[in-house]
């Protein structure tokens, strides 16, 4: 980038005649000064874009987790609350049968949750997917963990 910087400074200087300005200079040092607090502020605007475009992929990456969040956890809060109606209902019908499915099937979701907590907390790099309906980008939980040893 210096090498390009260099060269129109170069050819624009080329272009300048030898005459000087109001302090006495060469107008081509003149020109210079006025190139290089041109180049500065470009430079500065520069900077500014990068940061903004920075916050923002962190914006994304945050709506990103909070949409694969959100998503994972309704799974298993939606089978606990469908099966706990049920087993209410079991209760109410002396059904011990089918009490002792539905506390299985209640371990079991709860033990997802927690999957889901832990892999949420060893978060080691970032991949997306599609959310299940087609429409907005979540981040791929299990292709963005990294587990621990033992587990």
């Amino acid at each position: 980038m210096l090498d390009k910087i260099r060269e129109d400074i170069n050819a624009r200087l080329a272009k300048q005649p030898d005459s000087r300005c109001a302090t006495g200079d060469e107008v081509s040092i003149c020109w210079l000064i006025g190139e290089i607090d041109r180049l500065q502020h470009q430079l500065s605007t520069n900077k500014k874009i990068a940061e903004t475009n920075r916050a923002d992929a962190v914006k994304k990456a945050m709506l990103d987790t909070a949409c694969a969040a959100c998503h994972e956890f309704n799974q298993p809060l939606q089978a606990i609350m469908s099966h706990l109606e049920m087993l209410n209902l079991c209760i109410k019908d002396n059904n011990f049968e089918g009490l002792t499915r539905r506390v299985d099937i209640l371990i079991k979701q709860t033990a997802r949750a927690g999957d889901i907590t832990y892999k949420m907390m060893n978060l080691k790099r970032y991949k997306t997917k599609k959310h299940d309906t087609g429409g907005a980008e979540m981040l791929d939980i299990e292709e963005s963990y990294i587990p621990k040893e033992g587990r």
